[in-house]
């Protein structure tokens, strides 16, 4: 059997390693971001409920305080999500 080994700054959020490196290779950070949330939305639209501070996300996914929050202002300027208190609605991409 093959064991997955996670890393996690909670316990309820673990991050295989995998994903870890697929996430930081991405060079784009609104890139960056789009895919940690698709990695964590549920529901239909994809809906992630964020339960601690961006800053803590940012540091995960190799990111620093202020690209993080400047990739979130591009991703809802652009349509791709919705952002309402601690919930994020990602968005169909416009055609």
């Amino acid at each position: 059997t093959t064991e997955i080994y996670t890393l996690s700054l909670h316990d309820d959020l673990p991050i295989s390693i995998h994903a870890q490196l697929e996430l930081r290779s991405i060079r784009s950070a609104p890139e960056r971001i789009l895919c940690w949330l698709r990695q964590h939305a549920s529901d239909a639209p994809p809906t992630v409920r964020v339960c601690r501070p961006w800053t803590e996300i940012a540091a995960e996914i190799g990111l620093t305080r202020e690209a993080i929050y400047r990739a979130l202002a591009t991703l809802e300027r652009e349509g791709l999500i919705v952002r309402n208190q601690d919930l994020v609605v990602l968005q169909p991409p416009a055609e």
